[in-house]
Formats: C-alpha cells, structure tokens, sequence
C-alpha cells in the first residue's frame, strides 16, 4: 500500500493512531519508514497520536522511530478538555500559557531535528479564530485546515496573508526557533524574535491577546536590530530610547524584519 501511494507521487504519509495499533514497535516502524524513503525526495513523515499520552515522549518518535514530523499535541489534544493550551490562553488573555506549551512540546521536538503540523482549532469566535491561526502560522507550526467544520477547514477572512508571509520567510519556517521579548505589557501582550535556521534573517512577532487595543512598548535593548520593517504596511519603524512603541487593536498583531 505504501509502495503503491508513494508511487502514485506524494510528498509523503500521515499514518493515523500509531499508538493504538496492535503489535505496533520501532521494528515495524522502521520498516514502513524505509518503505517510504525508498521513493525519491524528502517526505513527510508523520506519526499522528506520537506524544499524546503523557507517558510517551514526542521525541522517540523522531529520534528512535526516524518520523520527521509530528502533531504539536502540546498546545492542544482535541479529546482532552484540560488540555487545550492554546484555547485557554486566548480565552484567558495570557500569552504565558501559550508559550509554556510550547517550550514543553515544540522546542523540543524541533531541537531532535522534527516539524510540528497543528491542528487549526475552532475557537467558536470569529476574531479569536483569526488569532489563533496567526498564532499558529507564526509559530513554527504547519497549519492543518483538516477540520470537519467551516471554521477549521479553510483559513479565516485575513490569515491567508501570513500564510504567504510564513512561504516567503524562513524566520517562520517550521524548522525556525524563538526567543521571548519583555514589552511593558507582558500580561497580554506576547512578543518573540523568531530565527531562521540558516541565519538569514530574523522576524519580531508581536500579538495582543486582550481584546481591547493596546499601546505597548517593546523592549528593543533585547533585541539585535537597530531598524524594523513592518513586513505588512511595508514601512519601517525605529526604536525610541531603547523601546519599540507600537498600536495594537483588540487581539491585533505586528510583524517586523529586525535589520541589524
């Protein structure tokens, strides 16, 4: 079956509840996985279910199982109430619980060498849907539109345009990293200089999770960047003493290429 699809010319396999077939072990693992490598070019390779269950650490399946990707489970499991940190840290207006799930569960799949794909989840509000798609868009995470609602299966009315902004940027690359920026506003607002692997540029990030406007200040004395350029108005804004002093609408956001 592999064989057959792989030659039918696909990038590669989600192979669905890895974890609930019988007998399932790195051995049979292993063979499906070079079954998929013997086709020509890179794959995606994502074992879905990998890291869901507490007890079983994402990374074995990058590491031991040679997967090359994986769902982010750490800022959501759709069957799991109490663990959906991306829902409730929109809901809640603090961006702290977000990135706590992330550290936990993407940073270190990334840093073993895998992707994360994500779920696009239905917030059941259409601003706060828009957010959580940039956020997720922005984050290192590959959007999946495979929801079975309207809400879920398509982007959102504003969100196509970061997602040609993620295409044409490796700072938003899945395989970039970030670091967390302090703004006068850390209680709502979430600011990150996201990386690109292969060092060509950086990316300042900045989301408002209240939804009322904002008026924040960035601390630019953390950053390594003398200019930005708002990569969406496409006008460059300068720092002023040692802050970025930036307007952001109710549940809004900025992004910038940092210059050096």
């Amino acid at each position: 079956m592999v064989d057959f699809w792989m030659g039918a010319g696909l990038d590669g396999m989600v192979v669905d509840a890895v974890n609930w077939y019988i007998g399932f072990d790195w051995e049979k693992s292993a063979s499906l996985i070079s079954t998929m490598r013997r086709h020509p070019g890179d794959k995606l390779m994502l074992a879905e279910g990998g890291g869901a269950f507490h007890t079983d650490d994402p990374i074995g399946w990058i590491l031991d199982g040679e997967w090359t990707a994986l769902y982010d489970y750490g800022i959501d499991i759709p069957w799991e109430k109490e663990n959906r940190p991306i829902i409730q840290s929109i809901d809640s207006g603090d961006p702290s619980i977000y990135e706590h799930a992330l550290q936990n569960f993407h940073d270190r799949v990334i840093a073993a060498g895998g992707v994360l794909v994500a779920y696009v989840i239905d917030m059941k509000d259409p601003v706060k849907q828009r957010l959580a798609e940039q956020l997720i868009a922005t984050s290192g995470d590959l959007p999946c539109y495979c929801g079975p609602d309207d809400a879920t299966n398509h982007p959102s009315s504003g969100v196509t345009a970061i997602l040609k902004l993620k295409a044409q940027h490796p700072a938003l690359y899945q395989n970039s990293s970030r670091r967390r920026i302090v703004t006068d506003h850390d209680e709502n607002i979430y600011a990150t200089v996201r990386y690109a692997a292969d060092e060509s540029e950086q990316i300042l990030v900045v989301f408002n999770f209240a939804s009322h406007p904002i008026t924040v200040q960035v601390d630019a004395r953390a950053v390594n960047g003398t200019r930005y350029w708002d990569l969406e108005s496409e006008k460059p804004v300068v720092p002023t003493n040692g802050a970025l002093d930036l307007e952001l609408e109710g549940y809004g956001h900025r992004l910038f290429r940092v210059n050096p």
